[in-house]
């Protein structure tokens, strides 16, 4: 848009709408904006952005079709057409303007999360593989959201647990330095992946995420993988059905190069088929990186709410 059109009354009082999210001021002086320049297709982009916000789904994607029609290949609104469509429960109509957006603009992060969240929510897993996948590259930190949600998935189907097994591991190919660098965002990907694990049926494969030696407690001494296998061994005897999602990182700090100490809050449920266990754990957690790979090194309980 021209500098011209930037100072115009209407732009500049769309603008201040959205930005105080005033969505019927917006929309005012978005659509005398939209009548002013009929032939400018970002006018009514701002038209059909505004319309969404006040839930008016019907004339935004009329609108937003309009400003398609005369620029096609601008992939961002076709990703706002998309979020329209499918808040009226267009399901198919949706995935096909996230699709055009996607190879529009391939590394937008929020068009592959769209694509995911809708194959999920219609549990068609076999389906959110590819989006999940390119959303893995993008934005790891969504991805191990939405990984975290499907966890909490009671008694899944066959489907559904291929998806979490392509997901299961860090792939053997990738390198550290693939991982986000700020210290909150990997603390997220690493807790994500160590619950993930913690889920898993074989002892071995929660084992490996584990350095050779581990303070389990922060403050009485190291304990060998021997110590912790046992350990592990007896609570699922004790509670063979288990899940863990993660609410959030509370805090991370990378205190030297190979180290990352960090607090993370999680749900829980545990159950043995007669009784079940839920609440909410606030953990500390120590990574190290060992042979090349970030490995538990500490971990502790720092507050404990039964629910």
């Amino acid at each position: 848009m021209s500098e011209a059109h930037e100072s115009e009354p209407d732009y500049l009082g769309y603008q201040a709408g959205v930005k105080i999210q005033d969505w019927v001021k917006a929309a005012k002086h978005a659509r005398r904006f939209a009548e002013k320049y009929p032939d400018r297709p970002s006018a009514h982009a701002y038209l059909g952005n505004a319309l969404y916000h006040l839930q008016l789904y019907e004339q935004s994607e009329i609108v937003f079709k309009t400003s398609l029609s005369l620029d096609p290949e601008e992939g961002f609104v076709w990703w706002m057409l998309g979020r329209t469509q499918d808040s009226q429960k267009k399901t198919k109509e949706s995935r096909d303007s996230w699709e055009r957006s996607a190879r529009m603009q391939p590394e937008s992060s929020w068009v592959w999360g769209c694509l995911a969240r809708s194959y999920l929510k219609e549990q068609e897993f076999n389906e959110a593989v590819r989006p999940m996948k390119v959303l893995r590259k993008l934005d790891r930190e969504e991805f191990e959201r939405l990984i975290s949600i499907i966890r909490t998935f009671q008694n899944p189907p066959a489907d559904l647990r291929t998806l979490l097994t392509c997901f299961n591991v860090i792939e053997k190919g990738e390198s550290l330095n693939d991982l986000p660098d700020d210290p909150k965002k990997l603390a997220f990907v690493l807790v994500s992946s160590f619950l993930r694990h913690g889920e898993d049926t074989s002892v071995q494969t929660e084992l490996d995420d584990y350095a050779a030696k581990v303070n389990p407690y922060f403050e009485q001494g190291a304990r060998t993988k021997t110590y912790i296998a046992k350990d592990i061994t007896s609570y699922r005897a004790q509670w063979p059905m288990r899940t863990l999602e993660l609410i959030k990182v509370e805090s991370a700090k990378r205190n030297e190069t190979n180290n990352l100490e960090a607090s993370f809050r999680v749900k829980f449920r545990a159950s043995n088929g007669k009784e079940t266990r839920t609440g909410t754990l606030v953990q500390g957690i120590r990574f190290t990186i060992t042979d090349g790979r970030w490995l538990v090194s500490g971990v502790k309980t720092i507050e404990r709410m039964k629910e």
